[in-house]
C-alpha cells in the first residue's frame, strides 16, 4: 500500500501530520490529555477503549515525541503519558478542529465550547498570521512550493507566489544549524553506560535528532541515542556497542526500566 502513495502526498505537510494524528483514537486521546488525562486507567475509563489497542495508540504518541511516558509508582511501576512540547504544540489544531465542528451545528446543540478561562466568555478560534496579524483562511494566503519541494510540488504550485527568504537572507539555515549543534552538544555530554531518546534529546522534534546523527562525524556517541522504547535506529552494530558498555538489554531494545 505505501508504493501507491504518490511522491507529493509523501512530503506534503498535511500528509505528515495526518500520519502523527490523524487516526481517530489518536485524536480522542490528545484531547484527554489537553483536558488534563495522564494516567492509562483514565484514558480506557474515559474513552471506552480496549487495553491493547490505547497501549499501541499510546506507544505511538511516545515513540512520536508527543507524549512523554514517566513513572509515578515503582511498587508496582505505574506509568503516566504527559504531554511534551511537541504535544502542547499541537493544542490550536485540536482547538481550530473542535470549532470548525462547533460551527456546523446551533448554538443549542453544541455539548463542548471553548471559553476564556477567566470570563467564561465564547472564544471564536481563527488561524491568523503571526507577522501581520491577518486571518490566513482567506484567499489572500496561498500555498506555494517550499525549499525541498519535488518537481511535482513546484509543477503543481508553478502559478504562485515564490516563498520570499526571511529578513537576514540565511537565518532559516542559521535556525537548522543552531539547533543541529544543540543536538550534537546533548549527544556528546550522554556518558558511556547510558542512553538517552530521540525525545529526551529533542522533545519538540524528535525526529530532526536521527537525520542530525545520521550525518554526524565519528567524535559523536550516535550509538547512545535510542527511540523512546528502547528499539535501535541504528540496529546491530548499535547493540553491539551497547552491550560493550554494559547498557541492559531487553531481547533487541534497551531496558529502559533498568537504567
Amino acid at each position: 500500500m505505501p508504493a501507491k502513495i504518490r511522491l507529493q502526498d509523501r512530503e506534503c505537510p498535511l500528509s505528515a501530520t495526518l500520519g502523527l494524528v490523524g487516526e481517530w483514537w489518536t485524536l480522542l486521546i490528545l484531547h484527554d490529555a489537553f483536558d488534563g488525562f495522564t494516567r492509562f486507567d483514565q484514558f480506557r475509563s474515559s474513552l471506552g477503549i480496549s487495553s491493547s489497542l490505547l497501549t499501541s495508540r499510546l506507544a505511538q504518541l511516545v515513540e512520536n515525541g508527543v507524549l512523554e511516558r514517566r513513572q509515578y509508582q515503582t511498587n508496582p511501576p505505574r506509568f503516566e503519558y504527559v504531554l511534551t512540547e511537541l504535544g502542547e504544540s499541537l493544542r490550536p489544531v485540536v482547538v481550530v478542529l473542535a470549532a470548525w465542528g462547533n460551527q456546523r451545528l446551533d448554538p443549542e446543540a453544541r455539548s463542548m465550547v471553548l471559553v476564556d478561562a477567566d470570563t467564561g466568555a465564547e472564544a471564536e478560534p481563527v488561524v491568523v498570521d503571526r507577522r501581520t496579524g491577518r486571518r490566513v483562511d482567506g484567499a489572500d494566503f496561498v500555498f506555494t512550493a517550499g525549499p525541498a519541494a519535488s518537481k511535482a510540488f513546484r509543477d503543481r504550485y508553478a502559478d504562485s507566489p515564490r516563498l520570499q527568504p526571511p529578513a537576514g537572507g540565511t537565518r532559516a539555515r542559521s535556525l537548522a544549524e543552531a539547533r543541529a549543534e544543540r543536538i550534537l552538544a546533548k549527544v556528546r555530554r550522554i556518558p558511556r553506560g547510558r542512553v538517552e531518546s530521540y525525545g529526551e534529546i529533542e522533545p519538540t522534534a524528535p525526529r530532526v535528532v536521527g537525520r542530525v546523527l545520521h550525518d554526524a562525524g565519528h567524535d559523536v556517541p550516535w550509538h547512545r541515542v535510542v527511540r523512546a522504547d528502547g528499539s535501535l535506529p541504528m540496529g546491530a552494530d548499535q547493540r553491539r556497542r551497547l552491550v560493550a558498555e554494559g547498557v541492559p538489554m531487553k531481547g533487541d531494545r534497551v531496558d529502559m526500566t533498568a537504567l
